[in-house]
C-alpha cells in the first residue's frame, strides 16, 4: 500500500524526502527516486539494479508483450515455411525435376475430348488449363442455375398446404440430401449410358437427338470466343435484370425499373449481335443442325454424357440443400404480412411473387452464398466420370510434367479467384437489397401444423381438396406417386436378381436390381482388400468404432475426461486389430485397409482431430493479437475456398516433397490430416459465430 503524507493528504512523489525511505523499503525494484545504500556506495550493484528495473518495465507493458508474441508467431511461421521450401527444393534437385513455369509453353501431348475451346495434343499447357477452367465454369454455372430452380420449386413444395405436395418435397430432400453426390453422379452416368446408340438415337424432329454419346441439338456456327461471349452476355442479362428489379439503391417505381431492365437487355442484345456477326464461321449457315451419318451424328452442338451427368448430380444434390434454405426463408417471413397482402386483394400468385419471394431472397441470400461456393467446389467430382474439368487437367498435367508445386499453385489460385468472385458479387447484391433492421422476425404465430393423414373429413378437404386447383394437383400427384412407387417396387423386389449364380440375368433388359452383385462382393464392400483369412479382425475393429460412437451418446460419459479416455482406448483397439504385428496378430499394411471399416475410421479420425483444430482456430481468430488473428483468418478463408479433393491430393502427392522423411508417414494419415484441417476451418466459423452471440 502506498504511504500517505497525513499533513498534505496526498500520495507523495518519489522524490519527496519524507517518504523516500519508506517507498524504497516497500518497492526496492521500482522506486526510481530512491537510492539504496548499496547503490550509493558501489557502481556495479547500481547498474545491475537499473538493468533489472528496465527489463521488468519492458514486459510490464501489454503492448510490448503483444508485439513480442506476434513477432514470435510470425518468426515461427516463417521458419516453418522456409524449412518446407528448402526441403522441397532439395528433393526436386535430387530427383532431377525441373522447376518454374516454362512448362506452360510446352505441348501437352494429349487431347481434351469435350471443351468449350478446342485443345489438341500440340497445344501448350496454358491452353489446357484455360480449357479446364472454362469447363469448370460451364459446369458450375449450369449446375448452380438448375440447382437454384430445383431448390426454389422444392422449397415451395415443402411449405405448401397441400399434404401430398409437401410429402413429395420432403421425400426428395430426405433422399437426395443424404446420398453422397459421388454415388449420385455414378448413377446418372450409368443411366445416360443406357440411352440408345447413335444409330438408334431418339430424336425430336431435326433439332434434338438423344444417345449414349450425349445430347445433340441445334447450335450456332460461331467461333469458340463468340460462343463464350454469348454465354457471358446471357449471364450478365440475368444477373443485371435481377439486380435492377430488387435493389433498393435505385429510387424508382416498378415501371421505372422495368424501363431500365429493357434498356439493359437492349444494350446486351446489341453486343450479342456484334459477337455473332464477327464470330460467325465464314461460308457456313447461321445454324447447324444435327444429322445422322452412319454410326455417328454430325453437326449440331453436342453435350457429352460426362458433362450432363455432372450437371444433373450437382443440380439434384445441390437443389436438396437449397430447398431447405428456401424453406427456412419462407418460415422467416411474418405470417401477418401474408395476411395483409390477401386482405388488400392480392391473389395467391401475387402474394407469392410480390411479397413472400422478395422477403425470402433477402433472408436466405447470405446462406445461399455459402452454398453456391460449396457447390462450385464440388465440380471436382467430374474426375470420377472423366469430365475434363480443371482438376482433371491438373492431375494429368502433374503426371505428365512432374511439376506438382507450380500446377497445384495454379489450381488453388484459380479456385480462389472463382469463389472470391462469387462471394464478392453476391455480398454486394446482399448489401444492395438488404432491409434495415430485423424486419423478417417471425410474428410468433407459426403456421399450423400440417397433417399428412388428416384426422377428420374437414382436415382432408382443407389439406387435399381445397378448391379445383388443389383437387387437380392432388389427383395428379397421387397418380404420379403411385406409378413411381409401383415401378420402384417392381425394380427393387419383383424383377430383381437375388442369386449370385444368376448374375448373367442382370444383363437382360427386363431385369431389375442386381442384388446378386452385392451378395458376391459384400466382403469387398465391407472390408476392402483386407486379407480374407483375417476378416474377423476387420469386423471386430468396425464394431469397436460403432460401439465407441454409441457410448459417446450415453449421458453418463458426458465429461471431457471420460470421452477422451473412451476415444483414445477405442482408437488404440482399432489400430491393434487392423495393423497387427504384435500379440500374435499378423501384420497388415495400411494400403490393404478398406471398405466400410476404413470409412468409419476416417470419419471418426477427422472428427477427433478437426474438432480441437476448429476450436483453436476460432479462438485465435478472435484473438486481440492482430497479426495472429489476420493470419488465421486468411488460412480459414483460403481452406474453405478450396475443394476438398485438391487438399487431399496435395496431402497425398505434393506434401511429401516438403516434409522430412520422419514426418511423412503413410498417405492415409496425411489425407486424414488434410481432411481434418478442412473440417476444422468450417467448424471454426461456426464456433466463432457462437462466441460472438454470447453477450
Amino acid at each position: 500500500m502506498w504511504p500517505r503524507d497525513n499533513s498534505r493528504g496526498h500520495i507523495p512523489a518519489f522524490g519527496h524526502d519524507a517518504s523516500r525511505d519508506s517507498v524504497a523499503l516497500q518497492f526496492p525494484a521500482v522506486a526510481i527516486g530512491a537510492r539504496p545504500a548499496a547503490a550509493e556506495k558501489g557502481g556495479p550493484v547500481r547498474r545491475i539494479t537499473s538493468f533489472r528495473v528496465n527489463f521488468l518495465s519492458i514486459f510490464s507493458s501489454a503492448r510490448t508483450r503483444s508485439l513480442a508474441y506476434q513477432t514470435g508467431f510470425v518468426a515461427l511461421i516463417a521458419l516453418l515455411v522456409a524449412s518446407m521450401v528448402m526441403t522441397a527444393r532439395q528433393r526436386i534437385a535430387d530427383g532431377g525435376l525441373a522447376s518454374g513455369f516454362d512448362f506452360l509453353f510446352r505441348a501437352t501431348g494429349w487431347d481434351i475430348g469435350f471443351s468449350v475451346i478446342q485443345v489438341t495434343s500440340i497445344d501448350p499447357y496454358w491452353k489446357a488449363f484455360l480449357a479446364g477452367g472454362l469447363n469448370t465454369l460451364t459446369l458450375g454455372i449450369a449446375g448452380l442455375t438448375f440447382a437454384t430452380i430445383i431448390g426454389v420449386v422444392v422449397g415451395i413444395m415443402r411449405t405448401s398446404r397441400n399434404g401430398l405436395l409437401n410429402l413429395v418435397g420432403s421425400l426428395y430432400v430426405g433422399l437426395f440430401r443424404n446420398v453422397p453426390m459421388m454415388l449420385q453422379l455414378l448413377l446418372w452416368y450409368k443411366l445416360l449410358g443406357a440411352l440408345p446408340n447413335t444409330r438408334n438415337a431418339a430424336r425430336v424432329g431435326d433439332w434434338l437427338f438423344l444417345s449414349n454419346r450425349g445430347i445433340y441439338f441445334v447450335g450456332l456456327n460461331v467461333a469458340n470466343w463468340a460462343a463464350l461471349a454469348l454465354l457471358v452476355i446471357v449471364a450478365a442479362a440475368l444477373v443485371g435484370s435481377f439486380w435492377l428489379l430488387v435493389t433498393r439503391r435505385i429510387e424508382a417505381s416498378l415501371g421505372g425499373r422495368t424501363v431500365r431492365v429493357g434498356l439493359l437487355l437492349a444494350a446486351l442484345a446489341v453486343l450479342a449481335a456484334l459477337a455473332f456477326h464477327f464470330g460467325r464461321i465464314p461460308g457456313e449457315p447461321a445454324l447447324t443442325f444435327p444429322q445422322a451419318a452412319g454410326l455417328n451424328i454430325r453437326g449440331g452442338f453436342r453435350l457429352s454424357p460426362e458433362l450432363l451427368a455432372c450437371v444433373i448430380a450437382l443440380a439434384v444434390y445441390g437443389g436438396a440443400y437449397i430447398a431447405e434454405i428456401v424453406r427456412s426463408g419462407f418460415n422467416a417471413v411474418d405470417n401477418g404480412l401474408v395476411e395483409a397482402a390477401k386482405a388488400l386483394g392480392l391473389s395467391n400468385f401475387q402474394t407469392m411473387t410480390e411479397v413472400r419471394l422478395p422477403l425470402v431472397v433477402r433472408a436466405v441470400l447470405p446462406t445461399l452464398t455459402n452454398q453456391y461456393v460449396w457447390l462450385m467446389k464440388a465440380t471436382t467430382i467430374g474426375i470420377a466420370v472423366g469430365f475434363a474439368d480443371l482438376f482433371m487437367v491438373v492431375s494429368s498435367s502433374i503426371n505428365q510434367s512432374g511439376q506438382a508445386f507450380e500446377i497445384i499453385g495454379i489450381f488453388m489460385a484459380s479456385f480462389l479467384a472463382i469463389n472470391y468472385t462469387i462471394s464478392f458479387l453476391l455480398n454486394r447484391l446482399n448489401r444492395a437489397i438488404a432491409l434495415k433492421g430485423n424486419q423478417l422476425r417471425a410474428s410468433g404465430r407459426g403456421v399450423a401444423r400440417l397433417r399428412l393423414f388428416p384426422a377428420s373429413l374437414a382436415d382432408l378437404r382443407s389439406s387435399y381438396f381445397n378448391g379445383p386447383r388443389q383437387t387437380v394437383l392432388t389427383v395428379v400427384l397421387a397418380v404420379l406417386v403411385a406409378w413411381l412407387g409401383a415401378r420402384l417396387l417392381d425394380w427393387a423386389f419383383f424383377s430383381a436378381v437375388w442369386s449370385p449364380e444368376g448374375r448373367e440375368l442382370c444383363r437382360m433388359e427386363e431385369a431389375g436390381a442386381c442384388w446378386a452383385v452385392i451378395a458376391a462382393r459384400w466382403e469387398l464392400i465391407l472390408f476392402g482388400l483386407f486379407p480374407r483369412a483375417e476378416l474377423g479382425r476387420s469386423a471386430l475393429a468396425m464394431f469397436t468404432l460403432i460401439a465407441m460412437m454409441g457410448l459417446t451418446a450415453w449421458p453418463r460419459l458426458w465429461s471431457p475426461g471420460r470421452i477422451a479416455t473412451l476415444w483414445v482406448a477405442g482408437f488404440a483397439v482399432f489400430y491393434v486389430l487392423m495393423a497387427g504385428g504384435f500379440a500374435g496378430l499378423a501384420p497388415v499394411a495400411v494400403r490393404d485397409w478398406g471398405g466400410l471399416t476404413l470409412t468409419l475410421f476416417i470419419f471418426l479420425s477427422v472428427v477427433a482431430l478437426g474438432a480441437p483444430i476448429g476450436l483453436g482456430l476460432a479462438l485465435l481468430r478472435r484473438s486481440n493479437l492482430w497479426l495472429v488473428s489476420r493470419f488465421v483468418a486468411v488460412v480459414i478463408d483460403v481452406v474453405r475456398s478450396l475443394p476438398l479433393l485438391s487438399l487431399m491430393y496435395t496431402a497425398a502427392v505434393v506434401l511429401p516433397f516438403a516434409l522430412p522423411g520422419w514426418l511423412q508417414g503413410d498417405s492415409l494419415w496425411r489425407v486424414i490430416a488434410a481432411f481434418a484441417l478442412f473440417y476444422g476451418c468450417y467448424q471454426a466459423e461456426i464456433l466463432r459465430s457462437g462466441f460472438q452471440s454470447v453477450p
